[in-house]
């Protein structure tokens, strides 16, 4: 009786455990890998191309979307697919100039690589995130994050990319005027690309150099590296590089008023970018040169190559360069004495910039804004989580209080149970001894004597062997 009442337990605690492992199953399944198939594959395909197609009208609009694919998507994939495919909706975002929706998935992408160890594409997506940061012109976080990134590429000894991120720190150094440690890190980049033979890349640093020398008013130094530059894409055979060297190199001789030289290396890049067709680099060349007969006066001539590069701006819809042409051409009017069309352009460069400081402020509005949306949705569906957690703890506490009350009881059972056997037993053992009191064995004795005096011996021998197994017995239970 006992030995069944300790199975009992051990079986129901064994219950018990197999409930717990079975919950602790279901979560590990969820966070273990899923296998995608074709037909998930073609699904998966469908729900990135609506967020893709999606026009999005509102904030809310694109905070439900949005979230209906991210739960979509975990259904079918997890781990670092899973990842991926926030990475691939972070591009999405980034291609329809929603820096904020793009950096929080690089972000929930990033965590997800981070638990996996994955240093590689963290660094990659750290990068991407920095991007994200200078677009939206948060300098500081932008440069954070770079270095964060540039720390990890060092660790996997990444070469190439560590070249990379100095190149984009020293974009950001550029911009916010810190000239100093741009060309620092732009030098870093160079002597980096030059080791690993990646000259193009190396020329692309030089032409930053010669700018950053060029805003310096440093002549002579942005001079060099755009020569030098030059050099590498001659021998790379990259023209339109090589044209847009060229271009820039002849302004530098514009500005050192060597016009035969500079008008040598217009021509020269206007026939490349006439070849490739690009409009961008024929209106630059249009505009210098317009700028060239302009410090000579020759403002007819001035005038008929910017109204070209200012045709050619506006079909391409470059506001920033269509704002600096109108200036020059309204500049170029009124030394003609035609103030009508000075004052016409004058007003249209007046109303770009207008336009580029509200759309810039606009913005900034619209992503604090979104921040705002973002942060209140994210708060409703933390607050709905937290009343859901603490409906299951509730469950929880329910269940597992109920299993221990029942537990509770079935012990009290047979804890009863055994007293009362323990009883039993001793007043079983009481009867016995009752029976065997001095009286009884002088009798039992006696009467087995009787026999052998009768000269009976089988019947003494059966009553003996029936005397000596009942007092073995009442002996057996006094233990």
């Amino acid at each position: 009786m006992k030995k069944n009442g300790f199975l009992i337990i051990f079986i129901y605690l064994s219950f018990l455990l197999c409930l717990i492992s079975s919950c602790t199953n279901k979560y590990s399944e969820h966070k273990n890998k899923k296998v995608l198939t074709h037909e998930d594959s073609i699904q998966v395909q469908i729900l990135l191309d609506t967020l893709s197609n999606n026009k999005f009208q509102t904030i809310d609009s694109i905070y439900i979307l949005t979230h209906y694919v991210e739960k979509e998507l975990q259904k079918k994939v997890s781990g670092e697919q899973f990842a991926n495919y926030l990475n691939e909706i972070g591009i999405i975002f980034y291609t329809q100039s929603k820096y904020y929706y793009a950096e929080q998935y690089f972000i929930k992408a990033t965590n997800i690589y981070k638990n996996n160890n994955n240093k590689t594409q963290v660094a990659k997506n750290l990068a991407n995130i920095g991007v994200l940061k200078e677009v939206s012109g948060s300098y500081n976080e932008a440069l954070e994050t770079y270095f964060e990134a540039l720390d990890v590429f060092k660790e996997n000894n990444d070469e190439l990319s560590i070249s990379k991120i100095y190149n984009n720190i020293g974009v950001v150094f550029n911009k916010i005027e810190n000239y100093p440690k741009a060309i620092e890190y732009y030098k870093k980049s160079y002597k980096i690309k030059i080791e690993l033979d990646e000259f193009d890349l190396a020329a692309a640093g030089l032409v930053n150099l010669g700018t950053i020398y060029e805003d310096l008013e440093s002549i002579d130094s942005a001079m060099f590296y755009y020569l030098q530059a030059k050099k590498i894409y001659v021998k790379s055979k990259n023209k339109l590089y090589q044209a847009t060297t060229e271009n820039n190199i002849g302004y530098i001789y514009l500005l050192e008023n060597q016009h035969d030289s500079a008008k040598t290396c217009f021509d020269t890049a206007m026939v490349i970018f006439d070849e490739f067709k690009n409009l961008n680099g024929q209106a630059d060349v249009y505009r210098n040169i317009g700028y060239m007969y302009f410090l000579e006066k020759d403002f007819n001539k001035a005038i008929n190559n910017f109204e070209i590069s200012y045709t050619l701006y506006k079909t391409i819809n470059s506001q920033i360069k269509i704002s600096g042409t109108s200036k020059l051409l309204s500049d170029s009017y009124e030394n003609i004495g035609n103030y009508k069309l000075a004052n016409k352009y004058l007003k249209q460069h007046y109303s770009i910039e207008d336009t580029l400081l509200h759309a810039e402020n606009q913005k900034n509005i619209n992503s604090l804004e979104i921040k705002f949306k973002v942060l209140e949705k994210d708060n409703e569906i933390n607050i709905l989580s937290a009343k859901n957690n603490l409906q299951n703890q509730r469950i929880w506490f329910i269940s597992i209080s109920s299993a221990l009350t029942l537990l509770l009881f079935l012990i009290i059972i047979l804890l009863r149970q055994n007293k009362n056997r323990l009883q039993y037993n001793m007043l079983k053992q009481k009867l016995f001894r009752s029976q065997m009191n001095p009286h009884f064995i002088f009798n039992a004795l006696g009467s087995i004597q009787n026999f052998m005096y009768q000269n009976k011996p089988n019947k003494a021998a059966y009553y003996l062997a029936s005397f000596a197994s009942l007092t073995r017995t009442i002996l057996l239970l006094k233990q």
